[in-house]
């Protein structure tokens, strides 16, 4: 394997890894890009996601992290 290619598959390997982490820990907390973004607004109460954007929230990161881990199993070639 060619020595340039070899670094582009650990940098896209790394990448796929804390993409997936990202994703795990909003599937947890999906409240995280609220907590990360909500400075932004000079009445944040007022602004707050309701508890199914939250929930929506949550879905969305469950299948972004299937995604990006089985994207990372390929280019490790694990799966």
């Amino acid at each position: 394997m060619p020595e340039g290619f070899a670094a582009l598959t650990t940098v896209l390997m790394v990448l796929l890894a804390l993409l997936a982490l990202f994703n795990a820990a909003q599937a947890v907390y999906p409240r995280l890009t609220w907590e990360l973004t909500k400075w932004r607004f000079r009445n944040p109460e007022a602004v707050e996601p309701s508890r199914a954007a939250f929930q929506l929230r949550r879905v969305a990161a469950l299948m972004r992290f299937t995604v990006f881990l089985a994207a990372a199993m390929l280019v490790f070639g694990l799966g």
